[in-house]
């Protein structure tokens, strides 16, 4: 498959791209590179990306290796990583795309779930979720393997510092690909994403 290539990115500049952060106080040992969670049991933890942005637009895309609960979005770099999932703290202007092995496929934003609905309520393991924020014009989309499911304006805080990562309840698995390896070490991804 040619994955050798993707191992290893020469540094530069324009050639630098997060990984989640392995020093967040959540108790998910991360792996693949920091790419990878695995997480048989436990409570709500987050891992948020090595990259806080304030500006810019950013895109990163999670594919589902074993459906569990999975909460994928942004929130601000304060989040309590330990006990709050992303979108799960009030005040955090977080937001996040939920699914389980039930039917969900709903919108978490600052502290409530469902605040959005409407959106594909299904997932499997192998779908791609992915997320394109324009912190510039306050806008946030969500897909699902590359269909949209929410186009959101007007949530975030402007001017703050935010991160793209995941949230994992218990018996999960994902990998998150923040333009490193769009093969997903080998694995089929849902395209790529064009403004």
């Amino acid at each position: 498959v040619g994955i050798e290539s993707w191992r290893a990115t020469t540094d530069t500049c324009k050639n630098n791209f997060a990984t989640l952060n392995p020093l967040d106080e959540a108790d998910i040992p991360a792996s693949n590179g920091n790419l990878s969670i695995d997480q048989g049991s436990g409570g709500w933890y987050t891992l948020l990306g090595t990259q806080y942005v304030s500006s810019g637009k950013w895109y990163a895309e999670m594919r589902i290796d074993r459906l569990g609960w999975i909460m994928f979005g942004t929130d601000q770099t304060w989040l309590e990583t330990s006990s709050k999932h992303i979108g799960g703290q009030t005040g955090s202007k977080g937001i996040s795309l939920v699914y389980n092995t039930g039917s969900r496929g709903d919108i978490t934003y600052n502290g409530t779930s469902s605040v959005y609905t409407g959106g594909d309520a299904t997932a499997a393991n192998g779908d791609i979720i992915s997320i394109a924020l324009d912190l510039d014009n306050n806008n946030v989309k969500f897909f699902k393997n590359n269909v949209q499911q929410y186009n959101l304006d007007n949530l975030l805080e402007l001017g703050e510092q935010y991160s793209i990562g995941l949230s994992p309840y218990s018996n999960v698995a994902a990998t998150i690909n923040y333009g490193q390896n769009p093969s997903f070490s080998g694995q089929t991804t849902a395209g790529t994403n064009a403004d």
